[in-house]
């Protein structure tokens, strides 16, 4: 019967064309899966924010820590970072010298440690940009809750998936100098400068923000009627439950 994705065909059309011609699989675009959670707004914070996540399997050195702090901190804005339960060492030793301190005394900024309901926090009115490794998850979550993305790939797809989100649609900025790696154990050998960081961050909150802004909350519209009946993501599914009803009956 093909593959079920995690997607909708508006977000990707060509590429999904080009693959169903090349293979003659068929793909079943059925997303978007993190829209499917309810959520209230709460409006009790109202300048925006940076949310800084690499997922779990992303494994930052010391010294690109360093430069992701050095660079957050230089752009001037608030920040939410957050840090997986499975680090090695405690955070405190992959961060400036009194980050957290300067940071908290200005509110500024939170680092929270362990897991958050990064759906939740991303859809927060309070929330002005997201800077990821691009993992598919995370690109999805961003896209659901129109927020642009700063990009700053590290292995694999992310690649891939910047370019749709940066050069396609336009909805993120790179951080750029990134180097590919294949796995999230190679990643990470090349160290990406704070300044680097900082323009990239000061583009979507400031510079370019506007007009990200709305590509990207353009794209959530799109992505929101795919999965309401008669959007692209809705027919899909229910295609593919006939498809299979089918089989069933004619074994």
């Amino acid at each position: 019967h093909g593959i079920i994705v995690n997607s909708f065909e508006e977000l990707e059309d060509g590429y999904t064309q080009c693959y169903q011609k090349l293979t003659g699989v068929k793909v079943w675009h059925v997303g978007m899966t993190s829209l499917m959670l309810n959520f209230t707004k709460k409006r009790a914070c109202t300048s925006q924010k940076d949310q800084i996540c690499f997922g779990t399997l992303c494994r930052h050195n010391k010294e690109q820590q360093l430069e992701i702090a050095h660079g957050v901190e230089a752009s001037g804005h608030e920040f939410l970072w957050v840090f997986p339960k499975n680090m090695h060492v405690e955070v405190e030793e992959w961060l400036p010298h009194g980050f957290e301190e300067r940071t908290k005394e200005n509110n500024r900024g939170m680092v929270v440690r362990g897991w958050v309901h990064q759906e939740l926090i991303l859809k927060h009115v309070a929330i002005g940009g997201f800077l990821t490794q691009c993992g598919w998850n995370s690109v999805t979550e961003g896209i659901s809750a129109g927020v642009p993305l700063i990009t700053m790939p590290r292995f694999a797809e992310q690649f891939l998936n910047e370019k749709l989100v940066t050069e396609v649609h336009k909805i993120g900025v790179e951080v750029g100098e990134c180097e590919w790696s294949i796995s999230s154990y190679d990643a990470g050998s090349k160290v990406v400068g704070w300044e680097l960081i900082k323009n990239a961050v000061e583009r979507v909150m400031k510079d370019e923000g506007g007009s990200l802004r709305k590509r990207a909350k353009d794209m959530q519209e799109k992505a929101h009627k795919a999965i309401q009946k008669g959007g692209s993501s809705y027919n899909n599914l229910t295609a593919l439950v006939q498809s299979l009803k089918q089989k069933n009956i004619h074994g």
